[in-house]
């Protein structure tokens, strides 16, 4: 078992057991019904992604705590664990952006900054993005983020340099110089997070062009909501899209 299962299961064990003192049985039945729904809609989003693997012949599964991953190299040094975002919502994400953006998605270079083992690259290719680039600082996970990309671009039928895989920091990362949909799946802290925001300013100021970030499980939303090249496109309760904006 892993370290992150075992703290969500002690988790959830402490809260029941609070419910339970705090507001008697009737607040315990409530609680063990909520997580028994969220069981089953783990499990859907597990069986999707479980059955994505297996049809292109990839490996996106597991959990890995940050203190197993090799997140000490970064300037901040504020990597977070490694989980698989649920590919409903990244659909999702991507017909945001689809009906935000001005122009075609073949247009957009997508971009994921902790790609992890590649999942959100793939999916979107299958969208039709123009290129996909991931950036991953731990090195086992950036070699998996390669293998599945040469196997899924096969498997597909197209150009295996459509999805690129680089191993560095984050924050200096250099953004393409084409339309651009950025992707973090609370990769990393407010430090990451603030000197990537402030390269993509940067990148829009010097070439002009449509830059987006979708920005899934907002733990860091303050970073956002307080950069001046920064605006709201669209919030939801999982995600946000934002558009980097250079200055009037």
């Amino acid at each position: 078992m892993s370290t992150v299962m075992a703290e969500t299961i002690e988790r959830k064990l402490r809260v029941a057991a609070q419910a339970r003192r705090r507001d008697g049985v009737v607040a315990l039945i409530r609680l063990v019904g909520r997580s028994a729904a969220d069981h089953v809609l783990r499990s859907r989003v597990e069986r999707r992604r479980a059955d994505f693997d297996r049809h292109h012949g990839v490996d996106t599964a597991g959990v890995i705590a940050a203190e197993e991953l090799d997140h000490a190299r970064g300037r901040h040094g504020d990597g977070f664990s490694y989980q698989t975002v649920p590919i409903h919502q990244t659909e999702s994400i991507f017909r945001a952006l689809a009906s935000s953006a001005a122009r075609p998605l073949s247009d957009f270079t997508f971009v994921d900054l902790g790609c992890g083992k590649g999942l959100p690259l793939m999916l979107a290719m299958r969208r039709g993005f123009g290129s996909a680039t991931g950036v991953e600082l731990d090195s086992g996970l950036a070699a998996k983020a390669r293998q599945n990309a040469r196997t899924f671009t096969a498997r597909a039928g197209i150009a295996d340099d459509t999805i690129e895989i680089l191993e560095q920091d984050a924050a200096q990362f250099e953004f393409p110089e084409r339309p651009t949909a950025l992707f973090l799946f609370n990769p990393f802290g407010a430090g990451t997070l603030g000197a990537v925001l402030d390269r993509a300013a940067e990148s829009v100021t010097r070439c002009p062009r449509p830059f987006f970030v979708a920005y899934y499980n907002t733990v860091h939303r303050e970073v956002f909501d307080g950069h001046p090249a920064v605006r709201l496109v669209l919030r939801t309760v999982r995600w946000s899209l934002y558009a980097v904006e250079a200055p009037a």
